[in-house]
């Protein structure tokens, strides 16, 4: 399902997170204690992640990790804006039974610190630059996640981009250290 301003389709936002929310009551209805859930997905927005996060947990499906499945064909989306569109797809996992465990107590002073530390790394790792779907997919959004600070963040950041941009530099489609 997504979600339309169109309104022959009926697709806000409530219906959308209801609809997620029935989903994943079924699918954690019928996983096995134990069992592994594989789900691509994608979503820059905070505030769905932390609604998914609420779902995850009510349903104990816990969140423990993510992958990101590179797209080989880049849109003019991406290189223009690193807000306009995710490339590729990301693998979610979770398993049931399994309550969401967060990590030692972090400051959001700590946790945004972190957040950048991260970047600089998976840029390093990818050649000096990164794009804002392997930011999120390659540790930036199971980090947050898993300091259990998604719904802070959520209320002041649209998406991870806001906080990428305080301590890096867009250029041609990628994300750079300054």
């Amino acid at each position: 399902n997504v979600i339309s301003k169109t309104k022959q389709r009926n697709k806000n936002e409530e219906l959308y997170y209801k609809e997620l929310d029935l989903a994943f009551k079924q699918i954690a209805r019928i996983l096995k204690t134990g069992k592994v859930l594989a789900l691509y997905f994608h979503d820059a927005n905070l505030k769905f992640w932390s609604k998914l996060y609420d779902i995850m947990d009510i349903c104990e499906l816990g969140f423990v990790g993510q992958t990101h499945i590179e797209k080989s064909k880049s849109t003019i989306k991406n290189i223009l804006s690193p807000k306009k569109s995710l490339s590729g797809d990301a693998l979610l996992f979770f398993i049931k039974g399994y309550k969401n465990k967060l990590s030692s107590p972090i400051t959001e002073d700590d946790l945004m610190k972190n957040i950048k530390i991260l970047a600089g790394d998976i840029i390093k790792h990818h050649g000096g630059k990164a794009t804002t779907a392997q930011l999120y997919d390659n540790g930036i959004l199971e980090y947050v996640l898993k300091s259990g600070l998604i719904h802070n963040l959520a209320k002041k950041y649209s998406d991870l981009t806001d906080i990428f941009s305080t301590c890096l530099h867009w250029d041609e489609g990628y994300w750079k250290i300054n």
